[in-house]
């Protein structure tokens, strides 16, 4: 994890906000919102395109998503928000009402 903040340190922001989606598995559904930025290397100057996500998960019974479900509720997030791609880090962004909300920065590949 202390890998993670150089790297959202780094980021810049590409372009306007994608489109919002909608996820659903037997137990969430997951709304996403992305935003393209650009993965700068310290080192060597060079950029990377990625995308950083905001994914705000709550489950299809009506319950409010719990401590208990966080684990699942983030690997949930993490899979739709990186479809196609490889998430590097999921952070939990917090638990507001019954949805548990993820931000969620992925690579291509």
């Amino acid at each position: 994890m202390k890998h993670l903040f150089p790297v959202l340190v780094a980021l810049s922001v590409a372009a306007a906000p994608l489109a919002a989606a909608t996820y659903k598995n037997s137990t969430y559904q997951a709304v996403t919102q992305s935003v393209a930025v650009s993965l700068t290397s310290r080192g060597s100057g060079g950029t990377r395109p990625a995308k950083q996500v905001f994914v705000s998960v709550t489950r299809l019974d009506g319950a409010p998503v719990r401590q208990g479900d966080m684990t699942a509720a983030g690997g949930f997030a993490s899979v739709v928000a990186c479809s196609g791609g490889k998430p590097l880090g999921t952070v939990v962004a917090g638990i507001r009402g019954a949805a548990a909300e993820f931000e969620v920065l992925c690579v291509e590949g």
